[in-house]
């Protein structure tokens, strides 16, 4: 498991020193959830412009609410990094792969609301089973001067040591400013 986080990290790196010139930077909140589950993000977001096909890349603190699949609540927050590609301009389209990078780096540290629960999950977990938490997705939106809208819909892989989330599909909002 090493090697594959050791992979990502490396990719995350050749991203970043991808002569990223920033020409717009910006802050976000998002909300993203479905029927039982719900995400609230505070994040920031640098977008890269070379024409109308661009590279953003951003991270995020999330604060999160996921029913598992043993019908229990798990409450715990996360840093998350993302990259985007697509077009960004008065229309926004784009693509997207997100991944938890406190997870990634310190394997596990998600923090439980502090009771302990037996979990009755007919596969019970182990050491080797919990992948680091990703997403991927897709949105659309719109852009006036410095604020924009967007909506999309991410596939997401949550789980811990002892627990999976029963939905793995979400749909959100995000409003940022950019300067």
């Amino acid at each position: 498991m090493s090697t594959i986080k050791l992979s990502i990290v490396s990719l995350l790196l050749i991203l970043l020193s991808f002569n990223l010139k920033a020409e717009k930077a910006g802050f976000y909140y998002s909300y993203e959830g479905n029927a039982t589950d719900s995400i609230y993000s505070f994040g920031v977001n640098v977008l890269e412009e070379r024409n109308d096909f661009q590279v953003s890349l951003g991270s995020s603190i999330n604060f999160s609410q996921i029913l598992t699949s043993d019908n229990l609540f798990e409450e715990y927050t996360s840093w998350e990094g993302h990259v985007k590609f697509g077009y960004f301009s008065s229309i926004i389209l784009y693509a997207e792969f997100g991944i938890d990078i406190g997870e990634l780096l310190i394997y596990d540290l998600k923090h439980d609301s502090g009771i302990q629960t037996t979990y009755t999950n007919q596969d019970p977990y182990n050491e080797n089973t919990d992948g680091v938490d990703s997403y991927i997705g897709f949105g659309t939106g719109f852009q006036l001067k410095d604020l924009s809208v967007e909506a999309f819909v991410r596939l997401r892989e949550i789980d811990s040591l002892n627990w999976e989330a029963q939905s793995h599909v979400f749909s959100g909002v995000k409003f940022a400013v950019t300067f």
